[in-house]
């Protein structure tokens, strides 16, 4: 597997986020897919998927002891849902960061 040994980058041109954490946690351990992983695909897909999700509500199935544990989902950001970025760049950064953070 990748094993989450990387650190997901932020580009330079991408407005300082939340503090990442828990980046090698294990979200596919049959695949060795990490939290990282996860992250650095939402940055690649971002440009194409972005424009389906905009103006969209969105919600979270998360996942607190792993895919294979209990699941529910998180509909309601409330106070700490992140301003909107203004280009698409910042915007795949803040809601892969927030999803993210939002799954440890």
């Amino acid at each position: 597997g990748r094993g989450g040994k990387r650190r997901p980058v932020r580009p330079a041109s991408e407005p300082a986020g939340p503090n990442l954490t828990n980046l090698g946690k294990l979200y596919w351990p049959a695949d060795g897919i990490t939290k990282g992983d996860l992250i650095d695909y939402y940055r690649e897909v971002a440009s194409v998927i972005l424009p389906y999700l905009k103006d969209r509500p969105q919600s979270l199935h998360r996942h607190p002891s792993g895919i294979d544990g209990k699941s529910f989902f998180h509909k309601d950001h409330g106070d700490q849902a992140p301003a909107r970025p203004a280009n698409s760049a910042a915007a795949a950064s803040a809601i892969s960061t927030a999803r993210s953070s939002g799954s440890t």
